[in-house]
């Protein structure tokens, strides 16, 4: 019984294999799952073919999830990834279009 306890006092202690190997992994799959879904509740609608947020499929390529001791987290590393989760605004920017096609408006 008491190496029972030990036991259960040091894995309070040290969560990082908790951390890492299930809520980590967790956060990492829920966030896949909601590029799949495309979102849940579900994203708003683009007027575009294609899933939303998956143009270059960068954003979603860049989740990635970490953990020490005290948290498990999963997150993106590409700049504009804030704006997409949490809406905002830019400063203003000149848009050019690629391969020099000509936009329509």
């Amino acid at each position: 019984m008491h190496q029972a306890l030990e036991r259960l006092a040091q894995s309070l202690c040290h969560r990082q294999p908790l951390m890492m190997h299930t809520l980590s992994e967790d956060l990492y799959d829920a966030v896949m799952e909601n590029f799949k879904r495309e979102g849940h509740p579900r994203w708003l609608p683009i007027d575009r073919a294609g899933k939303i947020l998956q143009q270059s499929g960068r954003l979603a390529a860049s989740i990635d999830s970490e953990a020490d001791n005290d948290q498990a987290v999963a997150g993106a590393n590409v700049v504009y990834a804030r704006i997409r989760q949490q809406g905002g605004t830019t400063r203003p920017h000149t848009i050019r279009s690629r391969y020099n096609k000509v936009a329509a408006l």
